[in-house]
């Protein structure tokens, strides 16, 4: 314990400024560590400047605090109003604890009363720490994140702040009015600050999409057997596909002529010649997103659309609606037909697809984030 709070440190402190001392003046530093006592309010400068993994830090840290209580914080205030030059050392103890309880901690009555000054900071900090965390635990316990990660609309994902050089993990909400995602308070599943601009959703298990889908037809009444409407619905459910991009694919398709799909929607998917392939290559799908086949006997126009779904083990599914020899190229590879979700769902892990592109078709695939990124570029 003596080594870890480092003692001889403390007493150089108390005889005199050290180089830190002399750099920053030392009202500021005063000023500062005030503003950071108020509770949250420095999470909140951190989430505002954009630095998410500190603010996430900071809220953990005030949680201690709120679990040790404000009578140590009135003691505390006494130990700033002695003007210890040992300010830094307090400081960063005060923080540990939780801004909230800092002890009986005195720095200018010598080495010995540093010692003990220094061991009772380490007891207090030790049982915030074990109150603080068992508050953390039964908060984490009170909420379901397997089953929040399935609500339709909410995912556990990665987001990097721009001046960050890490990933943080983060539980995000999608506004469907806005098309951004906020990140998630997951007590009152309520979203909060600025967008998210990075965020980057989770695969998730076959499973859960397909809980995600029920959810969905169960709230929606949602029965409709058109391919693409039906795509986009999945890709809704996969937390892939937001308000804008769905409305803008679906508005680029009619219900008239001799196709529905218009050069609009092949400019949204980015279909082009390069793109058609008559050979499917799993390896090639690097995530979830939009398949569009052609047919040899329709002069190459589009005939179909279906959703793929690279799941968070890696293995791909395939959502089909209204495409019966697709279905029976799958079902004669696979044996199973399971329409569960109000569309036929396959494991990609055969050569059904392949043999329903060998008797006629070729196909264009659309990576969700390359559909999403095409819809704000062509708006503009």
């Amino acid at each position: 314990m003596v080594k870890d709070v480092d003692i001889r440190s403390f007493k150089k402190e108390a005889e005199g400024l050290t180089t830190l001392d002399t750099e920053v003046p030392f009202y500021k530093k005063v000023n500062e560590f005030l503003l950071n006592l108020i509770p949250l309010r420095s999470a909140i400068v951190n989430f505002q400047n954009g630095n998410i993994a500190e603010g996430v830090g900071d809220l953990a840290l005030d949680i201690f605090g709120f679990a040790v209580g404000l009578g140590a914080a009135a003691r505390g205030a006494k130990a700033v109003a002695a003007g210890a030059s040992a300010f830094s050392k307090f400081a960063q103890g005060a923080k540990i604890v939780g801004r909230a309880a800092l002890g009986s901690f005195n720095p200018l009555s010598g080495a010995d009363d540093l010692a003990r000054s220094a061991l009772k900071l380490g007891r207090t900090t030790l049982t915030a720490g074990r109150n603080g965390v068992n508050h953390l635990r039964g908060a984490l316990r009170s909420v379901d994140l397997t089953s929040l990660a399935k609500k339709p609309g909410i995912a556990e994902g990665t987001y990097k702040a721009a001046n960050a050089t890490e990933e943080a993990k983060v539980f995000a909400k999608f506004d469907d009015a806005t098309g951004n995602w906020h990140a998630l308070n997951v007590k009152t599943r309520q979203p909060f600050g600025e967008p998210l601009e990075n965020f980057k959703a989770d695969a998730v298990p076959v499973e859960a999409l397909r809980d995600k889908l029920e959810k969905l037809h169960a709230k929606t009444g949602y029965t409709g057997t058109i391919c693409y409407e039906k795509t986009m619905f999945v890709g809704m459910a996969d937390n892939a596909l937001p308000l804008k991009t769905r409305e803008a694919v679906l508005g680029s398709v009619v219900r008239s002529g001799d196709s529905n799909y218009t050069q609009r929607y092949k400019d949204l998917m980015g279909i082009t010649a390069e793109n058609t392939s008559a050979v499917f290559r799993p390896a090639d799908i690097t995530e979830s997103g939009v398949i569009n086949f052609m047919s040899n006997r329709a002069d190459g126009n589009i005939v179909h659309t279906a959703y793929i779904q690279k799941s968070s083990d890696g293995k791909l599914y395939i959502y089909n609606t209204n495409q019966a020899g697709l279905d029976k190229a799958m079902f004669d590879a696979t044996g199973t037909l399971d329409q569960s979700v109000g569309a036929t769902v396959f494991s990609l892990d055969n050569d059904g697809l392949q043999k329903f592109l060998d008797s006629g078709f070729t196909f264009s695939f659309t990576p969700n984030s390359t559909l999403n990124a095409n819809v704000t570029r062509l708006a503009t």
